[in-house]
């Protein structure tokens, strides 16, 4: 055998012994699924099963059950009244279906089918009865299980669940109208019953504040009193009296009159005093201030803003504080009482600044020094560069 011959066969051995060893290994090497992360590898698995599970039941007859569950809101239920509600059973398979009521999470939650047994193609109806028990809580909800020889659904769950009408019902807390401190803040609300024919308001207070109240019936067209099956309602206008500028909050204490009895509701509110000083001009935005944009060092830059002394005309009010204090400020009074301009000045020669950042601004406090809450503030977004 000449010395190439035997270089073929030697090879052809060589990539037969390599294939063999190829072939085998890859009988024994498993591959994950394609876009199938480890964290729901057995979720992946489990759904594999379900669908042979169902192909197989589908091969053979069973009974097929619908619906699987039923969710059923009763909407505003009435403590130890019943309620009901009628849903259907239907056979779509080719078995008979077989049914049985099981334990509910309960008692006051009872079924009664028409028929324990459906034909394939027959329907069959379950009676609902809810007596909703008492409770302090507004939701309440049950439970109760169907059992079927269903292979695919052993069980039909059913759930209700409902809102208990209440004896006097107010709003979770109110925010009172802005105010200025020389006069009321105010606010109507509904104060209604979801079980009694009329609802009389016997008194209003709140401790440390002066109120004053008045109400009327309400239209029960309201959609607010429609939506919530309101049986009598009564409109309630507030006016509470503040004692200082800014933020405040409280408790009203409100005494109702139903057929029923004397009831007490308690509604948080909050509210604020606008500052007694407010500030006006073309580039101020209400929300946000004086917006400067970004300037040059080099030169001088004034800003004019109209000042008033809203709640008191005749006090001396000044400039208490400017932030950046590189910034010029001046506050002179006009011909109007009450009213003064205020100067904003970037001078010539300012230092590099950077207060037009949320976290980083800046701002003028105006105010009467001999008082720590007739002043107010006006944001101001500034930014200084010298060009060179």
């Amino acid at each position: 055998m000449s010395m190439l011959a035997k270089r073929l066969l030697i090879s052809i051995c060589v990539v037969l012994g390599l294939s063999a060893a190829v072939f085998a290994l890859s009988q024994n090497v498993t591959y994950k699924p394609w876009g199938v992360p480890d964290s729901r590898r057995a979720e992946y698995e489990a759904k594999l099963d379900e669908i042979d599970r169902t192909a197989q039941l589908d091969a053979i007859p069973t009974a097929l059950v619908i619906p699987r569950a039923v969710d059923h809101d009763f909407k505003w239920v009435t403590s130890d009244a019943v309620s009901q509600h009628e849903f259907q059973i239907i056979n779509r398979g080719d078995r008979e279906l077989e049914l049985t009521i099981l334990d509910s999470t309960c008692d006051c939650l009872v079924a009664k089918l028409e028929s324990d047994r459906v034909a394939p193609g027959e329907t069959t109806q379950c009676q609902i009865e809810w007596t909703v028990p008492q409770g302090e809580t507004l939701d309440t909800n049950a439970d109760l299980f169907i059992a079927t020889n269903d292979p695919r659904t052993p069980k039909i769950r059913y759930s209700c669940k409902g809102m208990r009408r209440q004896v006097i019902v107010g709003p979770q807390s109110i925010q009172l109208d802005k105010n200025d401190l020389d006069e009321p803040a105010n606010k109507s609300f509904f104060v209604f019953s979801q079980l009694h024919d009329h609802v009389t308001i016997e008194s209003v207070t709140a401790d440390g504040y002066d109120v004053e109240w008045s109400s009327e019936p309400a239209e029960m067209t309201e959609a607010q009193l429609v939506n919530h099956s309101a049986t009598s309602a009564a409109v309630l206008n507030v006016n509470l009296s503040p004692h200082d500028f800014g933020r405040f909050e409280g408790v009203l204490q409100i005494a109702a009159q139903t057929s029923a009895g004397e009831h007490q509701l308690t509604v948080p509110f909050s509210g604020k005093v606008r500052p007694p000083i407010g500030f006006y001009g073309p580039d101020i935005h209400k929300d946000t201030g004086l917006d400067m944009g970004t300037l040059d060092g080099g030169k001088r830059t004034d800003f004019f803003v109209s000042v008033r002394s809203r709640v008191d005309q005749e006090r001396n009010i000044e400039v208490l504080q400017t932030v950046p204090d590189a910034l010029e400020t001046e506050l002179t009074s006009t011909a109007q009482p009450g009213v003064f301009r205020l100067r904003i000045t970037v001078p010539k020669g300012c230092p590099d600044l950077q207060f037009n950042l949320p976290q980083n601004r800046g701002f003028v406090k105006v105010g009467d020094p001999k008082s720590e809450t007739y002043s107010s503030w006006l944001p101001i977004w500034v930014s200084v560069s010298n060009i060179k």
